[in-house]
């Protein structure tokens, strides 16, 4: 089986280039091509191009082992009879051992023996020279452990002056805290005054015909505004107070009434006029009848 040809072919049935390939599997794109067309002489190493093809086939959901192997099988150099890599020659038997001769020949005399070899200098004792270093080191691990001890001590120093002094800084900030809420809840919260309402009340008969009487609520005096949208009459009365004033009113004009008590009008054309009081509207006058209006100005609630 070709495995450049089966590579290509599972690539393209799953629809990847060979960009797509060399994204996941991070292999040189030059050296993907060279699998896929078998141009042995542009691959690396047999032991880098295993590797490739087994990358390869698992990106395609192959067997990148077995591949692997077939792409090794088929590319292992031969024998010159062609039969694939020599095998190794059958082991030489071991050279046979001659038989001690026995001891019957003339014996060397003791001055033809070799010389005694000469006795070796005694070596340095190396202990002596490493004491010295051993101590060296010795001093500069007390000398270490003694720094780092000093500034352990001197650091745990400086945080509890931190801390003693963010803790007196807390209790002065809750002591103030403290005072302002007791100063804040001592001092009384002033009455917010309420705001002026206007009622109306039912309509009576009078000597002059109906009389509409609207008290105001929330205020301290009254001041009554009065615009015509038709030419009209107004007598106003003030405080209850035996004189009166008559006044001519044309579209578009307006006309102001202060009292502290009470305002009584009687309006020639009612429903030419409207008026407000503190700002509140009166409800308009549905007729053309004279009519009498009281605004008066109700007791404050205890």
């Amino acid at each position: 089986m070709d495995v450049g040809r089966t590579l290509r072919r599972r690539r393209e049935t799953l629809g990847y280039t060979l960009e797509d390939v060399r994204a996941a599997t991070k292999i040189r794109l030059r050296y993907l091509q060279a699998i896929e067309d078998e141009r042995r002489d542009q691959l690396p190493a047999p032991v880098y191009t295993r590797g490739f093809i087994r990358s390869y086939a698992g990106f395609l959901d192959l067997d990148g082992a077995a591949l692997a192997a077939e792409w090794a099988q088929a590319n292992a150099p031969e024998t010159p009879d062609g039969e694939g890599a020599p095998s190794a020659p059958a082991a030489a038997p071991p050279p046979a051992v001659a038989p001690k001769p026995a001891d019957s020949g003339p014996r060397l005399a003791p001055s033809a023996r070799p010389a005694a070899r000469p006795e070796r200098a005694p070596r340095p004792d190396l202990g002596r020279r490493r004491r010295p270093i051993a101590a060296l080191w010795a001093i500069a691990l007390v000398a270490i452990v003694a720094a780092v001890y000093t500034w352990q001590a001197a650091d745990h120093g400086r945080a509890a002056a931190t801390a003693a002094r963010t803790g007196t800084a807390l209790a002065r900030s809750a002591t103030a805290t403290a005072s302002t809420h007791s100063a804040a809840a001592t001092v009384p919260t002033a009455r917010k005054p309420p705001a002026p309402s206007l009622t109306t009340g039912a309509a009576t008969s009078s000597a002059s015909g109906p009389l509409l009487t609207y008290r105001v609520a929330g205020a301290s005096s009254l001041t009554v505004v009065a615009t015509a949208s038709a030419r009209c009459w107004v007598r106003v009365w003030l405080d209850g107070s035996a004189t009166y004033t008559d006044q001519t009113l044309s579209p578009g004009q307006s006309a102001t009434w202060r009292a502290q008590r009470q305002v009584t009008l009687r309006i020639g054309y009612p429903s030419g006029l409207q008026l407000t009081v503190d700002g509140l509207a009166v409800p308009p006058f549905h007729t053309v009848s004279p009519v009498d209006a009281a605004l008066v100005l109700a007791a404050p609630t205890p």
